[in-house]
């Protein structure tokens, strides 16, 4: 547990980052991966966009289940229950027969590793205490450094003859790594029951309405974005497979670097001050991305998109 003057990183710290990072190399790599699917089972667009729409259905399924998983069986079975279950769906994708399955099997993925994150975001608070704040953005930002992972791993699976697939072995020998390292550590540190810093009669001010509808509609771009760039980079005159893939990870990349910056410049200039700036550069990028100008041109659009 973390001291009142500083944040302590332990070993189940550095342990719940990495298992926010699994989870975010995984949820990253489905859209670069789905142009692949698509090609091999020759799906159309429609039939293609579940497959990522399946993801976002897991995750909004779980964020409702989430709480009564984590009181009833237990932080520690979620979240490492949840990374297991993310296994052996990620594990039926890569054995699908049909596109069904697939389809299937990205959804059981996205719900149980959802239910993982969230047993990560309670543990993460619980183990920082009232630096739960800095915490919590670290782990977002080791989330944000993985998530580049995703579509490199898809690229060294194009350049090895692998494909997609490489996704499956990165996964398990991640998940075993973290699993040996950090099981023990978890366990010791982190409560089994979240912990209730309110009761059930709570009400929320409109402040939280306010932020939670920016949020709403930034990640709602941010994953239309990100999850449809490499299908939109591969269909412009011109384009590669390895621009497609390419383009999501620096998509990614810039991402990381939006983050690392906004945690530097928000003392500075404020939080209203920098929102408003980020707003102005995507206005900035969307035009380029979205232009039939070149291949090139909507990869320097995605850029400024991502920052």
């Amino acid at each position: 547990m973390s001291s009142p003057s500083s944040l302590v990183r332990s070993p189940a710290l550095w342990s719940l980052y990495a298992l926010l990072g699994l989870y975010a190399f995984l949820q990253n790599a489905i859209g670069p991966a789905v142009p692949l699917l698509r090609a091999e089972f020759h799906l159309d667009y429609t039939f293609a966009a579940l497959h990522i729409s399946a993801f976002a259905v897991g995750m909004m399924i779980s964020g409702l289940l989430a709480p009564r998983f984590l009181r009833r069986l237990g932080v520690h079975a979620v979240l490492w229950g949840g990374q297991v279950g993310t296994l052996i769906g990620l594990t039926a994708l890569v054995l699908a027969p049909s596109p069904w399955v697939s389809l299937v099997a990205i959804l059981f993925a996205a719900v149980t590793g959802t239910a993982s994150l969230a047993a990560n975001q309670v543990s993460v608070a619980d183990l920082a205490g009232p630096h739960r704040g800095k915490a919590l953005l670290e782990a977002n930002m080791a989330a944000s450094i993985t998530s580049v992972a995703g579509p490199l791993v898809l690229v060294l699976g194009t350049v090895l003859g692998t494909g997609w697939r490489t996704l499956w072995p990165a996964f398990i020998v991640a998940f075993a790594l973290i699993l040996i390292l950090g099981f023990r550590p978890v366990a010791q540190s982190v409560p089994d029951r979240p912990t209730e810093e309110h009761g059930p009669q709570g009400k929320l001010p409109r402040a939280y309405l306010r932020a939670w509808l920016l949020i709403f509609f930034g990640v709602g771009v941010e994953w239309c974005v990100g999850f449809w760039a490499s299908s939109y980079l591969k269909g412009l005159p011109g384009a590669s497979d390895g621009l497609a893939v390419a383009g999501a990870g620096a998509f990614q990349v810039a991402a990381v670097v939006g983050r690392l910056l906004s945690s530097r410049l928000t003392g500075r200039f404020g939080e209203v001050r920098l929102l408003t700036a980020a707003i102005v550069v995507t206005a900035v990028g969307f035009p380029l991305y979205w232009s039939l100008a070149s291949p090139w041109v909507a990869f320097l659009g995605l850029v400024l998109c991502g920052l």
